[in-house]
């Protein structure tokens, strides 16, 4: 239950990226936010959430990752990264919007 509601709401953060490609074209959408940075974001949290429902890697050697290295800890780990990705795609498309407010 709980990975499907992560994965819901990883999956709504695209809407706002596909609504702007298909009102203003890849070109535009791609010039107000960087595309990488979305595909990296969604590539680490389902890669966060992959590893926590295939329970990798305790699954296949039991007891040897009981304090670290865990599916738990891995999945926090991806999702961290796809967070500091965004950030600096976050980070880019402001510095783009604000760089042309003097023209």
């Amino acid at each position: 239950m709980r990975t499907g509601i992560f994965g819901s709401l990883a999956l709504s953060t695209l809407m706002c990226i596909v609504h702007g490609v298909v009102k203003h074209g890849w070109e535009i959408q791609s010039g107000r936010f960087p595309m990488w940075s979305i595909g990296l974001t969604g590539l680490f949290n389902a890669l966060g959430a992959v590893l926590y429902v295939i329970r990798f890697p305790e699954r296949w050697w039991p007891r040897r990752f009981d304090i670290f290295g865990a599916s738990h800890q891995l999945m926090h780990w991806a999702i961290v990264i796809a967070g500091l990705a965004w950030l600096v795609g976050t980070v880019q498309a402001f510095d783009a919007a604000h760089s042309n407010l003097g023209q």
